[in-house]
């Protein structure tokens, strides 16, 4: 009976020392190595078909759609800003005025709601109103401002089309080819070709996702035959197949090609700033990307976005400063409040 005790006591006391060596392990910290962010900007370049033009000849090109009607003829001088062209579309002027209606009586029935709104609340605070007949309402109202603000949208593009239906010619010179008046003409139409000796261009035919980032006056950089120019764009000019816009752009330090020159531009399209840190410090969870940096002596987890990959190092944004100690080595080996020590 004595032995039966003692192994019982033995067994306690070692299930004692098992747990407590258990949490000085836990308690142990995971050595790691550690790396300051650095800001930097980094620019998105793409591939681009290219093409050099003598701009001895220059194209108008419409904006909308429509029947046109022209002002000008083969062999009129015309000036860059000068009106050439107009172009008619009833579907356009009556869908505008359609929109205005509707506009008008959503805005009208959103203020009718919005006062019924204010007289359910109060009924509901007296108990004369169930929840659900409120949050009905409610939804009904955030339904209205939805479409309220579609229409807007719609009117809005509308009204850009209306103004682009004034055909300008965007350069000067004698006119040598004119679309035939009353004609329909579609979005990126040849409207007429006018004769302006001037210098060298190129056309770059760029991915319509990109056309919000450019503008008319805007500089880009290009690379051409292994060297980078500074051009400034001059004309953006939709193109009807493939979903590319054809950019021309004049250079602002001359270079010389020959006419009808065909290559593969690099062109830079936008800048992106961030912070450059190794792509150790990346780990994964539940698919989203996270670092470790360094607070006290402990690890804390903060999500990031990846902006782009620079090799060894990746670009990217996030509750980030200059001063974080961010985790390169054994990140995969930590958790959040883990305790740590630098190496």
């Amino acid at each position: 009976m004595r032995s039966l005790i003692y192994i019982f006591l033995f067994f306690i006391i070692s299930n004692i020392y098992a747990e407590d060596f258990e949490n000085k392990t836990d308690k142990v910290a995971v050595p790691v190595k550690i790396s300051k962010p650095m800001e930097k900007i980094s620019y998105l370049t793409i591939e681009v078909p290219a093409v050099v033009n003598i701009d001895n000849f220059c194209t108008i090109n419409s904006k909308t759609e429509g029947y046109i009607t022209t002002l000008i003829g083969r062999g009129d001088f015309v000036k860059k800003g000068m009106k050439i062209a107009e172009v008619k579309n009833e579907f356009l002027k009556t869908n505008i005025a359609s929109l205005k209606n509707k506009i008008n009586l959503s805005e009208e029935e959103l203020n009718n709601l919005n006062k019924k709104l204010k007289n359910y609340e109060e009924l509901y605070k007296l108990g004369l109103l169930s929840k659900n007949d409120l949050s009905d309402l409610k939804n009904t109202v955030i339904a209205k401002n939805l479409e309220l603000e579609n229409l807007k949208n719609q009117l809005k593009l509308s009204k850009i089309q209306e103004v682009n239906s004034k055909i300008l010619s965007t350069c000067e010179g004698y006119i040598v080819e004119i679309i035939p008046n009353q004609s329909y003409i579609q979005l990126g139409s040849q409207i007429a070709k006018v004769y302006n000796p001037k210098k060298n261009f190129l056309s770059l035919y760029i991915p319509i996702e990109y056309l919000t980032q450019m503008k008319v006056n805007q500089n880009i950089k290009i690379k051409v035959l292994q060297k980078w120019y500074t051009a400034k764009i001059k004309e953006i000019i939709p193109v009807s197949e493939a979903n590319l816009i054809e950019v021309k752009v004049y250079p602002v330090n001359d270079f010389s090609l020959p006419l009808n020159y065909k290559f593969t531009a690099q062109v830079e399209i936008n800048e992106t700033k961030g912070f450059s840190i190794p792509k150790e410090a990346i780990i994964i969870k539940d698919n989203k990307p996270f670092i470790f940096v360094v607070v006290g002596n402990k690890a804390k987890i903060r999500p990031v976005n990846i902006l782009k990959d620079l090799g060894n190092e990746v670009l990217v944004s996030g509750n980030l400063s200059l001063n974080d100690q961010i985790i390169i080595q054994n990140a995969y080996r930590l958790e959040d409040g883990t305790e740590v020590i630098i190496k």
